[in-house]
Order: structure tokens, then sequence, then C-alpha cells
């Protein structure tokens, strides 16, 4: 039985009706994929530029168009880790900066300038054994009085927060570059997708 081999195709969209590539004229009636090309991922960074990036896998007896290029098997697996590793590193941010809660009370701001003022409240408190509460906005407009105890659990929580996160990104990456197979790498993007924080969000109040 003869082999199936696959052919990897870098393109962009192309106009409904005319199949006219959008880097040539715009797609009056809505864009697709051109036929013949499996969709297998795209480069986020150029969704907003009106000519995405995507590749795709087409049978070998496919005859790429002009405008598109047809890569090898390793620099297809090495772009789409290259990209995935990407997306993990701006998962890895957002979740990071996106805020945490400690408890289902209690919201606390993790943006940049909130972990620097974190850390140095808790050096501030470890140095100094006369201040026994503190002043913290844990969100905007949102202060509160903490005692030097719950204040310094906070910055440990948050913290580990961070830790956690980019140890995440860090296993990511591992599992991108082990991965040999689409089949070994889809969950991998399934895992960068639903990645959140591990935190306590409120409880629902059961309805009446």
């Amino acid at each position: 039985m003869k082999e199936t081999t696959m052919k990897y195709i870098q393109y962009t969209l192309v106009g409904n009706k005319t199949n006219i590539p959008v880097s040539v004229e715009p797609a009056k009636y809505g864009p697709k994929h051109p036929d013949g090309v499996v969709p297998t991922f795209g480069i986020e960074s150029s969704y907003e530029t009106g000519v995405p990036t995507f590749f795709g896998i087409a049978e070998d007896t496919f005859e790429p168009e002009e405008w598109m290029r047809e890569l090898n098997e390793e620099e297809f697996y090495a772009t789409m880790r290259k990209e995935f590793k990407d997306r993990a590193r701006v998962k890895q941010k957002q979740v990071e900066c996106g805020g945490f809660w400690i408890s289902p009370e209690m919201f606390v701001r993790t943006d940049g300038d909130t972990q620097n003022r974190l850390a140095q409240l808790v050096t501030s408190i470890n140095n100094d054994p006369e201040i026994l509460t503190v002043d913290f906005e844990v969100d905007e407009g949102q202060w509160q009085t903490l005692d030097k105890d719950t204040a310094l659990a906070i910055g440990k929580t948050i913290s580990k927060h961070v830790r956690d996160c980019f140890s995440w990104c860090k296993t990511i990456h591992e599992r991108l570059d082990a991965a040999l197979t689409l089949e070994e790498m889809l969950p991998v993007v399934r895992d960068i997708v639903s990645f959140k924080a591990n935190d306590n969000p409120p409880v629902e109040q059961p309805t009446e």
C-alpha cells in the first residue's frame, strides 16, 4: 500500500466568491480558507493586519497557488511550536497580572506595580517589628487596613501565584518541544486556552 504523504501550506484567506487572496484585494463577500487546505493554526499577531497568516495541511496531490508557500514538515512544526510558545507567554502574563482571589471575599490586583508594592510591603514588615498594621489598596479604589500577618499571607500567596504562572509556561514550552505530531500538540494547545488562576473565586449565593 502506498504511504500517504501530506503537504504543509502557508497561506492567507481568500474571497468567499472570488477565491482571490485578501493580500491582493479585500474579500467583499467575506473571507474563507482556500479550498483543499485543512486549517491547522494561524499566527495570532497577524489577525488584526487584514492579511492573516495561516498554516494548513493538504493532500499530496494539492497544487499550491503561486501566492502560497509550501513548507517541509520540520519547518511546519517548528513554526507551530514557536506560535504556541508565544501564545503561552501571552496567556501566562494575562493570568499572572489578572488579579487573584485570596478568599471568596478578597480580590487582590496582581499587575506589575501591585506585585512590586507587595514585595516592598513584605520587606518593610520583616525589617520593622514595630509595624502592626498597613493600609493597602487591594483593588482600584478599595482600601483595607491589614494586620501584618494578613499582609504577609497575601504577599506569600501572590508570590506563589506568580511563580506558578511561570512554572506553567515553562512546562507548556517543554511539552511543545516534546510533541512530534498534531495529536500530541493539540492537548497542549487546549491547555493554553483553558489556563486560569488557581484562586478562590466568590461562592455563588443560592437562588430563592
